[in-house]
């Protein structure tokens, strides 16, 4: 499977990400020349979970912002997700700015690659309490983020979903707690609690 997270910003996307890697016992980061941080992890879940469930998850989460928002390039991670998935690993990637790519992304489920999108439905008023935490972490004399940004893009996600469904793709709008279980679900994993 690969999983497309999609969401404004602070709508959790890296959030879910990082508990799904805390899931697994294992995980290696990758480098490539001229970058710091890893491309991607692939990673192996404990002997009590289905040996067979390996993942590979796209970016880094060294930083509160990850994911493919730290890849330059949005044919890197076309190219990493392709790739990754042809040699068996589940994939998830997920970025604000993957979140309104689309040829890229129908191109895959053209190409019958199995892939999922999950668009995440937090409420905007979290969104925006989660970016400006990050902002005021930085810099305590940071100003508000506009708001009107972050719920423009709540829009443009939607209809590039909606154009993603009419190329035949699925996509899922769950909230935080439902994309967790689901993707748990789908890669046999044990769940502990919220």
């Amino acid at each position: 499977m690969i999983f497309n997270i999609r969401g404004t910003s602070g709508s959790g996307k890296s959030y879910l990400v990082r508990k799904i890697m805390e899931l697994y016992s294992q995980q290696e980061p990758h480098f490539i020349e001229g970058r710091k941080r890893p491309m991607y992890y692939t990673l192996k879940p404990s002997p009590l979970q289905d040996p067979q469930v390996e993942l590979a998850i796209m970016g880094h989460y060294e930083t509160a912002c990850g994911g493919c928002d730290t890849i330059k390039l949005m044919d890197d991670v076309d190219r990493y997700v392709r790739e990754l998935s042809s040699k068996g690993y589940h994939v998830i990637f997920e970025g604000v700015i993957f979140s309104t790519e689309y040829p890229r992304t129908a191109r895959m489920i053209q190409d019958g690659l199995p892939i999922e999108i999950i668009n995440l439905v937090t409420p905007i008023e979290e969104c925006l309490a989660g970016v400006n935490s990050r902002r005021l972490a930085k810099n305590p004399e940071a100003q508000p983020v506009d708001p009107g940004n972050t719920t423009r893009r709540v829009g443009i996600i939607n209809r590039c979903n909606d154009r993603l469904v009419e190329a035949g793709g699925i996509v899922y709008d769950l909230d935080r707690w439902q994309a967790f279980t689901y993707v748990c679900h789908k890669l046999q994993l044990a769940k502990e609690s919220k």
